[in-house]
């Protein structure tokens, strides 16, 4: 009952608060693979992403909120069977619940169960191996072994950081072995539904499709691909990326400091408190190790191996598997709660957790990613193709292109996977041209750039991609850059009547103001961008300046102010030619 209970709490949090927009990081790529065929990046989340194609019919308000229902779901039931297997580990129902809500409502938690991400259901495979590996838990012997191999399995179809959670299935088989008369018959029922467990990937290799303008990394239709694709050897195994050195101790500071302020510390303070106690709550210290040990490992150890820096953007991306660590501290939050149990202060303690973590719900609610790759691909004009790097643009677009439809006919091309020979071709084989091959450390981008615009089509640049790009004359377009290949830029004048008025169109709405995220800080730049450009190409002021026109005045009351009052200013100034 407690557990359940747990469960409609959060349950009806997360819904109530499942974010019907896009925000950054993957969550644009499996919002679009839960309505359209195609597969995603290394390893595949093959069971995540057939999750989600099967909650399709949810009512949701777009198929981002459609995407948030499902992995809210998933989330709740995270915590209700946390919350069941920390009862089954020894604490009290009033314990085991407070920490499954403090887990559930920390900030960082919170915000990967609410948008489609793959945490939320990685968070219920291991609360589920916490609940099939405790000493209280309902299977035993050769049923509790075939249990956590088959959530060893399943687990590793979802996301690899499963193999985190070693010491607490490995002492729930020992477990197994010792309650089990045929003893053999453990390691055996364990391989077996571990085994069975991996099937997902069947769905990896039947979602492959030979559609060039399809969300899909590689073809891993045969065994070396999807190989390949299981050890995610695109990115290196043990990589969160494809580039980038190890930063130790950047990213086991933030991972501290998150611990001590997702919570406003509350987490780590019972945690504390939980350690100390142990032996005075009379528990086995063989269980506090092997939950100490879990932690540690999927929580500092796994720390070290970031190879992103834990600011900007990277500290969004590095953020995201803070939760597996917290959903390890639980049972240690728990023993804290134990210690001198009280309802009051457990309701203190989840009280606090939920105002922390709603603060940071509240300010990254915000459709400004998703407006931004509208805003992209709306003014183009017919066939263009647009090339730029981030996740948060690339599937930004796919997902506009494929899910609502937004102008099918423009090409992106993500300029960093042309390292890669399967989207090279993909690539070649869609635009009808032929491209320098690249190397993972050598993108010959500017010679890549030039093969593009020999196929006769307008190209675009959502960023300046690569130093090589100097060599082109550019020009700003609404939120992205004008390539050309040889010709002068239109006059400032000509391109500040052309922005204006593509700015008006735009579906920008959040102003500067409410926009916290890394990822949304990084578009309004690109906003900006343009009006910066055009005002380093017009001279010194006139004497005399005219005042801003209605439509001016109208545009820049509709959109957030800083951009649009460099538009109004320019009406002070007078012209030259853009070189």
């Amino acid at each position: 009952m407690a557990a359940a209970g747990a469960f409609f709490l959060v349950a009806i949090v997360y819904l109530l608060t499942a974010v019907p927009f896009l925000v950054g990081a993957d969550n644009g790529e499996f919002v679009t693979l839960a309505v359209t065929e195609g597969i995603a990046h290394p390893p595949g989340y093959p069971l995540y992403t057939a999750y989600l194609r099967a909650m399709s019919w949810l009512p949701g308000s777009s198929p981002a909120h459609t995407a948030a229902l499902g992995t809210a779901i998933l989330g709740a039931a995270a915590v209700g069977v946390l919350a069941d297997a920390l009862r089954r580990w020894g604490f009290s129902a009033v314990a085991a619940v407070g920490a499954a809500l403090v887990f559930g409502f920390d900030s960082q938690v919170w915000g990967v169960h609410t948008h489609a991400e793959v945490f939320a259901l990685n968070n219920l495979i291991a609360a589920a191996i916490l609940w099939a590996a405790a000493p209280g838990a309902p299977r035993r012997g050769v049923a509790r072994a075939a249990t956590l191999g088959l959530l060893a399995g399943l687990g590793l179809s979802n996301h690899h950081t499963i193999v985190l959670l070693a010491p607490v299935g490995l002492f729930g088989l020992w477990t197994a072995h010792v309650e089990a008369r045929a003893r053999w018959r453990v390691v055996a029922a364990a391989l077996a539904a571990g085994v069975l467990g991996l099937f997902p990937y069947g769905y990896v290799v039947a979602s492959a499709t030979d559609c060039l303008s399809c969300l899909q990394w590689g073809d891993p239709r045969s065994l070396s691909e999807l190989w390949g694709m299981f050890t995610r050897a695109d990115y290196g195994t043990t990589s969160l990326g494809a580039r980038g050195e190890l930063l130790p101790v950047e990213n086991l500071t933030a991972l501290a400091r998150h611990l001590v302020v997702g919570t406003f510390g509350v987490a780590v303070v019972l945690a504390t408190v939980g350690v100390a106690s142990w032996r005075r709550q009379e528990r086995p210290i063989a269980q506090l190790v092997v939950l100490g040990a879990t932690f540690l490992l999927a929580g500092p150890a796994f720390a070290l191996l970031f190879n992103y820096p834990p600011e900007g953007i990277g500290a969004e991306i590095v953020a995201r598997f803070y939760s597996l660590a917290l959903l390890l501290l639980a049972p240690l939050v728990a023993a804290g709660l134990s210690f001198r149990p009280s309802v009051a202060l457990t309701a203190v303690t989840v009280a606090a957790a939920a105002v922390a973590g709603a603060t940071h719900i509240v300010e990254r609610h915000t459709s400004v990613i998703e407006d931004y790759a509208h805003d992209i691909l709306r003014p183009l004009p017919p066939d263009a193709i647009v090339v730029g790097t981030g996740d948060h643009r690339m599937f930004g677009v796919h997902y506009q292109q494929l899910a609502h439809r937004v102008r099918p006919d423009v090409a992106y091309i993500d300029a960093s996977l042309l390292a890669y020979r399967w989207y090279e071709t993909r690539v070649e084989r869609r635009l009808g041209v032929e491209l320098t091959s690249a190397s993972p450390s050598e993108i010959p981008i500017g010679q890549n750039l030039a093969e593009l615009l020999g196929a006769g089509r307008p190209v675009f640049l959502t960023h300046i991609i690569h130093e090589s790009v100097g060599r082109f004359p550019t020009y700003p377009y609404g939120v992205t850059l004008r390539l050309l290949s040889g010709e002068t830029p239109p006059a400032p004048p000509a391109l500040a009547a052309t922005n204006a008025e593509i700015f008006g169109t735009f579906r920008l709405q959040t102003p500067p103001s409410q926009v916290t995220s890394a990822w949304e800080l990084e578009v309004y730049d690109h906003y900006h961008r343009t009006w910066d450009a055009l005002a380093s190409a017009l001279a010194r002021p006139s004497r005399r300046c005219s005042r801003p026109t209605p439509e001016r005045t109208r545009i820049a009351e509709r959109r957030p102010q800083r951009y649009f009052s460099i538009v109004v200013r320019m009406s002070c100034w007078s012209t030259r030619s853009v070189t």
